[in-house]
């Protein structure tokens, strides 16, 4: 899987690579996923991760903020609640693809395109 990032008003830190890195490194499983194109956005006191996964026709794009990078990429990258909140497995049918080969069971996704 490749990944891409791009930091704006902010740069990668070692400690914050290691922790993406660490973050992505549990979405190797997931055969689909292609790509991964990490965004971070510092805004004042708001510090943004958005993470988008593409794979063969769809792309997942997770986002979440918070007062620290560090926490921002961890919330992006943690498991969703139950089907039908706040994830996509409720939007994508379970005959469509076996569920080892969407992340939406990985992550918290905020919508699919």
């Amino acid at each position: 899987m490749q990944i891409h990032t791009t930091c704006r008003q902010t740069r990668m830190t070692p400690a914050l690579k290691r922790v993406l890195e660490e973050r992505l490194a549990k979405l190797e499983r997931f055969t689909a996923v292609r790509e991964a194109h990490v965004v971070l956005i510092a805004e004042k006191y708001r510090q943004i991760a958005e993470i988008v996964l593409k794979t063969k026709g769809k792309e997942f794009v997770c986002r979440e903020e918070s007062r620290d990078m560090a926490a921002s990429i961890e919330g992006s990258t943690e498991p969703s609640g139950p089907p039908g909140v706040g994830s996509a497995t409720s939007a994508i049918p379970s005959a469509m693809a076996p569920p080892a080969e969407f992340p939406s069971a990985a992550m918290r996704v905020v919508s699919i395109a």
